[in-house]
């Protein structure tokens, strides 16, 4: 245990409490919001158009207003942690590593059935997870945040799901890592860890999220699975758990090379042979994992039917892919809609 204490300590740490500054105007014409500020019960919203701010309060109905998407509910309570167990559905989609491409993300899931052109959720019942780093690099990373909010409560409405995972980025983002922000945010009068502190509602909402969720017997995770991960924490509510109570004031040095949100080994360690792989899961209870982190070409099967990688570049200004399983058949998804078997 003592092993990965250091690792998960900060995986969850708590940033610098936000402030309330006064709302200046950016550096830069940048538009960008809302971002909520809680202040006890009360909320405020603040907003950039060209550069120039604008500051409201929540309404007291707590209906926040968003451009394009349903008007969502907010709760001055921090956001429940959500679960990280489910049967397997009969069908699910996963992307990984968004790091802020909005455009390409939607015309994804848009074009393979994900959502629908108005992007409201069109996937019933299935389950979509993105696992992890949906911050830093691009430019907008407001609109995903409010896209995925807005889709997890259209997605439980329908009986279906979104899954958010915790990726490294984010947990460098709470830390005030901004080593990978964009311009645009750097130009905005807030820092790193005021956009996802603990009394905004993207920090709250990011907090509620678990490293890893499995479905049925297949795993997800942003990073990998370790054998050291496995022994030292041999279920995944251990892990999940580890990360909700994790201490604060950890240095950044600490944050493991063998942990969930950045182990590689599965993917690009030869000595993780299959039954290295199998070993790995077998605690957490799964035959298969969905991992990313690693960039690749295209969605791939390292090891049919064990081991797939699903960060297909989106971080790189590519289109991206999505990985799909449809009654037990495994599928890449193309951004133009094409489906391809992986196994």
């Amino acid at each position: 245990m003592r092993l990965f204490a250091p690792f998960l300590a900060i995986l969850l740490l708590a940033p610098l409490q936000a402030q309330a500054p006064p709302l200046l105007a950016a550096s830069a014409q940048v538009d960008d919001g809302p971002h909520v500020v809680w202040e006890g019960r009360k909320a405020r919203v603040l907003r950039w158009r060209q550069g120039k701010p604008e500051e409201t309060p929540l309404p007291a109905s707590r209906l926040l207003a968003l451009d394009g998407l349903p008007p969502l509910q907010l709760d001055p309570e921090p956001a429940p942690q959500q679960p990280a167990v489910f049967p397997l559905p009969a069908k699910i989609a996963a992307i990984s590593d968004i790091h802020g491409n909005y455009a390409a993300m939607t015309t994804l899931l848009v074009n393979q059935g994900i959502l629908a052109k108005d992007l409201t959720w069109a996937f019933g019942k299935g389950h979509l997870l993105v696992l992890g780093d949906t911050v830093d690099r691009g430019a907008q990373v407001t609109e995903i945040f409010w896209l995925l909010r807005s889709l997890e409560r259209q997605a439980r409405d329908a009986g279906g799901r979104v899954h958010m995972l915790l990726g490294n980025h984010e947990v460098m983002n709470m830390k005030g890592d901004i080593r990978y922000l964009n311009a645009k945010y750097r130009a905005l009068p807030l820092t790193a860890p005021y956009l996802l502190g603990p009394d905004t509602e993207a920090g709250r909402w990011v907090r509620s999220h678990p490293v890893m969720v499995r479905l049925g017997d297949v795993l997800f995770v942003h990073g990998g699975v370790s054998p050291h991960l496995a022994e030292a924490f041999p279920t995944l509510e251990a892990v999940n758990a580890a990360a909700r109570d994790a201490l604060p004031a950890i240095k950044k040095t600490l944050l493991g090379g063998a942990g969930p949100l950045w182990y590689r080994g599965m993917v690009m360690d030869p000595l993780d042979s299959a039954a290295v792989v199998e070993a790995s899961l077998r605690p957490y209870q799964a035959r298969t994992v969905v991992v990313g982190h690693t960039t690749v070409k295209q969605v791939t099967a390292i090891r049919p039917g064990q081991v797939y990688l699903i960060d297909a570049g989106l971080s790189e200004g590519r289109p991206g892919e999505l990985w799909l399983q449809t009654d037990g058949k495994r599928w890449r998804g193309l951004a133009d809609g094409t489906r391809l078997p992986l196994d």
